[in-house]
């Protein structure tokens, strides 16, 4: 992202191409992308196109950066190019930033819930029970069932914490198998709001991506095929693959994006508008706008809803155990 938008600066300051990735090279912090930038630059003093130059370089810098370099240079356009690439990915790391900081009041609020449910059951309530039985107080039933999970837990911490370790390091070994990648799709995009928040994602980043190929002048088969190698999800990439050959087999777009059952209605009216009117490129632009409108939204009420919602299960939580401590002293004022 900056790399884009300073290469973009310098060079419609005037600067050559070489004297921009020397000073590049010299202001980035990161040794590994430093070292990459020294490598294309020698490239292109070494009489190298800089999306040869690029490629070179393997997975330092992204398949659809190089082709829209490449784009650029051919075109006589690569300043204005590299413009609209920084833009892309300022728009994805802002997109991205937020998500992360409406995650993080509930991922909050879930460890202090768990930190308070195993402090009270694994320490207050044994000091309690103490007290109860020195009395000969029967404990009722829910006091009961949460003293056995605290003993269970304060025994048996070093057993849960092996199982939890194995249980996340499998399930990431399981999750490079494609079926269990499509399944674990399948359960999130499924759920309520969060499910319609990841659809609308992919949808944004599939319009996005799409429309900046278009518009930078890439033919509609190479940047459908850059696009699926963007978007992040299998379903998603599944749907525009099949859009792909579609399109090679000579239908419009729009039509093979009807096919997949997976763009909604608005996306596909705008799509087929744009092939109708031969304007296909500001019509993708569109709907990129539409999406990240939508998606800014529908991050704010998801934020919004979730605040007072876990605030509820936390009261509920902690309120069910302390009436489980509190619930024998009631006998205990019945013996007196």
């Amino acid at each position: 992202m900056f790399f884009s938008r300073q290469l973009t600066a310098m060079i419609g300051a005037g600067i050559t191409v070489v004297e921009s990735l020397k000073l590049l090279k010299e202001q980035e912090p990161h040794h590994l992308l430093s070292k990459g930038i020294e490598r294309v630059q020698k490239k292109v003093e070494e009489g190298y196109t800089l999306a040869d130059a690029l490629r070179f370089q393997g997975f330092l810098f992204p398949k659809i950066f190089v082709n829209l370099v490449e784009a650029g240079e051919l075109a006589g356009k690569l300043d204005d190019i590299l413009s609209k690439l920084a833009e892309h990915y300022e728009k994805q790391y802002s997109l991205e930033q937020k998500i992360k900081s409406a995650s993080f009041y509930p991922k909050f609020i879930l460890i202090v819930l768990i930190s308070v449910v195993l402090f009270m059951v694994t320490t207050v309530l044994p000091n309690f029970v103490g007290i109860y039985d020195s009395v000969g107080v029967l404990l009722p039933l829910p006091t009961r069932a949460l003293l056995f999970i605290g003993n269970l837990m304060a025994s048996y911490w070093h057993f849960f914490l092996f199982i939890a370790l194995i249980g996340y390091i499998v399930f990431n070994i399981l999750k490079q198998l494609e079926i269990v990648r499509r399944f674990q799709e399948n359960i999130l995009y499924s759920l309520p709001i969060y499910g319609i928040l990841l659809a609308k994602t992919e949808l944004l980043k599939f319009f996005r991506t799409l429309s900046i190929l278009l518009v930078s002048g890439v033919n509609i088969l190479t940047a459908l095929e850059l696009t699926e190698k963007a978007v992040g999800s299998q379903r998603f990439a599944q749907a525009v693959k099949y859009c792909r050959q579609g399109v090679s087999r000579g239908e419009e777009l729009a039509e093979a994006m009807a096919k997949t059952n997976v763009f909604p209605k608005v996306a596909l009216k705008m799509v087929a508008v744009g092939e109708q009117t031969g304007s296909i490129d500001i019509m993708v632009s569109r709907a990129a706008q539409y999406y990240e409108s939508e998606t800014s939204h529908l991050v704010d009420r998801l934020s919004s809803l979730l605040e007072p919602l876990l605030i509820i299960i936390m009261a509920a939580v902690i309120g069910f155990i302390c009436l489980s401590v509190l619930l024998p002293m009631l006998d205990i004022y019945q013996i007196l």
